[in-house]
C-alpha cells in the first residue's frame, strides 16, 4: 500500500493496481547433465 501510494504520488497518470513481493527459498540447477535439477541453495 505505501509503495502504490508512493508511486501514484510521482507518477499520477500511470495505474498502479497491485505490488507482487515473491520469497525465493530455493534455487535449482537448470543445465542438462548430472547434476541437472541439483539443489543450488
Amino acid at each position: 500500500d505505501k509503495m502504490k501510494a508512493k508511486l501514484n504520488i510521482e507518477h499520477p497518470a500511470l495505474p498502479a493496481r497491485s505490488l507482487v513481493i515473491v520469497k525465493i527459498t530455493e534455487i535449482f540447477e537448470c543445465k542438462p547433465g548430472p547434476k541437472a535439477g541439483a539443489k543450488l541453495i
